[in-house]
This record gives structure tokens, sequence and C-alpha cells, in this order.
């Protein structure tokens, strides 16, 4: 799912003191990152969250903007201490433009919406 927490954020004020590293991307890299998750859709205690976060950024981006950690468990505090190389990291950015939750699949946006 694409924008479902900056959705949160917006709608309903969560996630408060977060930090943001942003970059923009291309379509080249939305296919890049469609196949990640396609090729990549599991977890383990040692492929949590964060270490499938950190691995799909590391693939999209150039080293400019690599995330270097030394670990082997990965944890949001490791990844917000990985953030501290870098002078563009935002608090609290925002999302106003979150808007919809949508998926995209071989090149089609899906729309969805959350059940009540």
């Amino acid at each position: 799912y694409f924008n479902l927490e900056p959705f949160f954020i917006k709608q309903f004020g969560r996630y408060d003191g977060r930090k943001s590293l942003s970059v923009i991307i291309d379509e080249s890299q939305l296919t890049k990152i469609e196949d990640y998750i396609r090729n990549n859709d599991n977890w383990t205690f040692v492929k949590n969250c964060s270490h499938w976060s950190l691995d799909l950024w590391n693939e999209i981006v150039g080293d400019e903007y690599r995330l270097k950690t030394q670990t082997v468990v990965y944890t949001p505090g490791r990844l917000l201490k990985s953030f501290d190389e870098y002078d563009c990291v935002e608090t609290d950015k925002d999302f106003s433009n979150a808007k919809i939750i949508f998926t995209y699949l071989n090149g089609t946006r899906t729309e969805l919406k959350l059940c009540s």
C-alpha cells in the first residue's frame, strides 16, 4: 500500500515527532519498488519491517542517500540513528497532500478506502 502512513498522519494525527528523509523518484524507481514489494512480502525476526524499509530504501536511492547501519537486527531506533548523517531530515513532515491510499501493480494504480 502507498500513502497508508501519510494518510494516518493527515487524517488521525498519528506519529508525532517522526523523522523523514525523502528523495524524488522517477517511474523506473517506482517499478523497482513494485518488484521489491512483490519479491519480499514476508517478515522474520531478523528481516523485520525496519530491515525491509532500509533494504528497499538503499535499493532505490543513489550512494548520496544510502543509509548506513552496522547491526544484525534493525530497529526503528537504529534507522533513526542513521538519519543523523543527513542535514535534510525533516521532523513532522507535512503530509496534507496524502488524500488517498493506493496500490500500484503492473503499472496500474488502484485507489483504496479504509473500512469503517
